[in-house]
């Protein structure tokens, strides 16, 4: 039987690898999108007293992912227009399972976020906004408002 600061130490590994993996997905789909669009955007990487801060921003528009060392990793959202959006996407679990659905879920939805906060998207960020803001989740409101735009993603 291990101790309790083997214990402490393996767990505190396997969150850092965690939050590596985490981390990775947020810089490579982040990397590939502003390359293959050419879009000027500042990004900030942060680390304090173990907590990561993964930041961009453009012009009256700001987007974060933090990574906390007590386990939450939460996505903060904000435009100039808008009150900031601010929400825990996930709790660190120990279940490597869970932690890897949350990578895949994580793909899928920054990839969304990303295009829209790159204007990439049908009514630009300042209109997915209001989307997020009424609907309080990102891909609802990517959702309806694809539901009420959907021949606009085609152009």
């Amino acid at each position: 039987m291990a101790s309790k600061t083997t214990l402490a130490k393996e767990k505190t590994r396997k969150k850092r690898e965690f939050y590596a993996k985490v981390q990775k997905v947020v810089l490579d789909i982040s990397t590939e999108k502003m390359m293959e669009l050419g879009v000027k955007t500042d990004l900030k990487i942060s680390y304090r007293s173990g907590n990561r801060y993964i930041s961009f921003s453009q012009y009256g528009k700001k987007m974060s992912v933090l990574l906390y060392t007590k386990g939450q990793i939460v996505l903060q959202v904000s435009e100039f227009c808008h009150e900031e959006y601010e929400k825990q996407i996930f709790e660190i679990s120990e279940d490597e399972k869970e932690q890897e659905e949350f990578i895949e879920y994580l793909r899928g939805m920054f990839s969304l976020l990303l295009n829209e906060f790159l204007d990439e998207g049908v009514l630009g960020f300042h209109g997915y906004m209001d989307y997020l803001v009424h609907f309080g989740d990102v891909e609802i409101a990517y959702n309806k408002m694809m539901a009420q735009y959907p021949n606009e993603e085609d152009d």
